[in-house]
């Protein structure tokens, strides 16, 4: 048999809050539960997919790299190509184009600093 008690309105009161507490509780580990499998999950699962098939192609690469003999490189005769020099030819410098005179320089000063 169960006795009921007769609270006040601050005991009814008190119980409702408690009542509301425990179920926004429920709802903020729902939540939790729910941004975690929406969010966290499955980008672990990707990132764990991802290592996993490079992993796997590591591995099958390197099986298919044993297997495979090294290929030998046909080599084609090339023509040889002679260089032969050519003399140079030096004249000597003529007295008339000598000038003891320097060039002149021109400078152009602008103020563009």
């Amino acid at each position: 048999m169960n006795r009921q008690e007769k609270l006040s309105y601050t005991g009814r009161m008190r119980q409702e809050i408690v009542k509301e507490l425990a179920r926004m509780e429920k709802k903020k580990k729902r939540l939790k539960l729910k941004i975690y499998l929406l969010f966290v999950l499955p980008v672990f699962i990707v990132i764990l997919a991802v290592k996993v098939l490079r992993t796997y192609l590591h591995l099958k690469l390197r099986r298919v790299g044993k297997a495979l003999r090294p290929v030998p490189a046909r080599k084609e005769p090339i023509e040889a190509e002679y260089i032969t020099p050519e003399p140079v030819v030096t004249e000597p410098a003529s007295e008339t184009d000598r000038s003891d005179t320097k060039p002149e320089a021109t400078v152009k000063i602008t103020e563009e600093w």
